[in-house]
């Protein structure tokens, strides 16, 4: 499984999510083991970039480039990497298995709404 997966499954929407970071602090915490007050969100800069970077240079992905430099220059990083995950097909990112209720709620009308985006998610 993508080691990664929670991250990816939060972008793409199969989590619940609040108001501001809040979330991404608590995905980071379950990764890492480290406690919520202690991370920063350059923190999960790092991590997100993690995800992006093998295929942010895929030719696959290449006409995103220009809309993901746009958003990192007017929403910044964290935004512009969620931005750029939620674009990329499924099949591109790896084995995610399913969200886990217990990181963050999951968003039942999303996987509701998506039956086969999750039916995608559980076959790869």
């Amino acid at each position: 499984m993508n080691k990664y997966r929670h991250y990816i499954l939060y972008a793409k929407g199969f989590y619940k999510k609040t108001i501001g970071y809040t979330d991404l602090f608590k995905i980071q915490e379950n990764y890492t083991g480290i406690q919520e007050h202690h991370l920063t969100t350059n923190d999960i800069n790092i991590v997100l970039y993690e995800i992006v970077k093998p295929i942010l240079f895929n030719r696959k992905y290449e006409h995103l480039i220009d809309v993901f430099l746009f958003k990192i220059e007017n929403l910044g990083r964290l935004e512009a990497f969620l931005s750029f995950i939620k674009w990329v097909e499924l099949e591109d990112l790896g084995v995610l298995g399913d969200p886990d209720p217990s990181i963050l709620p999951i968003a039942e009308e999303v996987i509701q709404k998506n039956k086969e985006e999750r039916r995608k998610l559980i076959r790869i």
